[in-house]
């Protein structure tokens, strides 16, 4: 299995020297839900670009398929990778502010593996499982140096570590992958 939280996966890089991270392609993301809903007589509701909103470190889409008339598929996209989480709610919330229940990566509990709609994506995206998301976080102090420690397998340099660990204490919550993948701390 790969690493999930990979440089800069957070959101967060450096200028000092290090290479900045990439950047998935939005406009190809839009055009692809436009797409596959065009084909499957479905809907695109709404894509949020991260970048226009200026806070976070995913995309959102919210797509209605035809034959599902009170749900609605959210997507949720990281800025950096190509790596999907997918969701259910009901169409009343997608509405909400970025903030909102609608777009909340945590109430990820099932992969909706059977939908034509979503199997197009995964052509392309790599999606994360809801037990990937729900990892949580395990920090440790090295007992040389003193130098914090995320336990967790991950490519992420020092500072970006650190940057996560302040958010936990910040946020007095425990904070899993899912958290770092999809989060708004920017």
């Amino acid at each position: 299995m790969d690493t999930l939280l990979r440089y800069g996966i957070s959101g967060y890089w450096w200028e000092n020297g290090e290479i900045r991270p990439t950047v998935v392609d939005f406009s190809k993301f839009e055009t692809i839900c436009h797409d596959v809903m065009g084909q499957y007589s479905g809907k695109v509701l709404e894509i949020r670009n991260v970048k226009k909103i200026g806070t976070g470190n995913y995309h959102l889409a919210y797509l209605k398929q035809q034959y599902v008339s009170d749900q609605a598929i959210v997507l949720f996209l990281n800025i950096h990778y190509p790596f999907i989480a997918v969701k259910t709610t009901p169409l009343d919330e997608t509405s909400n502010d970025i903030f909102g229940p609608s777009n909340s990566w945590q109430k990820v509990t099932q992969v909706i593996k059977q939908s034509d709609v979503i199997f197009r994506f995964r052509l392309i995206y790599r999606f994360l499982e809801p037990v990937e998301l729900k990892e949580p976080l395990t920090f440790s102090h090295n007992n040389t140096d003193k130098q914090l420690q995320l336990l967790n397998r991950h490519e992420m340099p020092q500072k970006e570590v650190e940057m996560i660990h302040k958010w936990q204490r910040i946020s007095s919550i425990p904070l899993t992958v899912g958290d770092v993948i999809f989060n708004w701390w920017d």
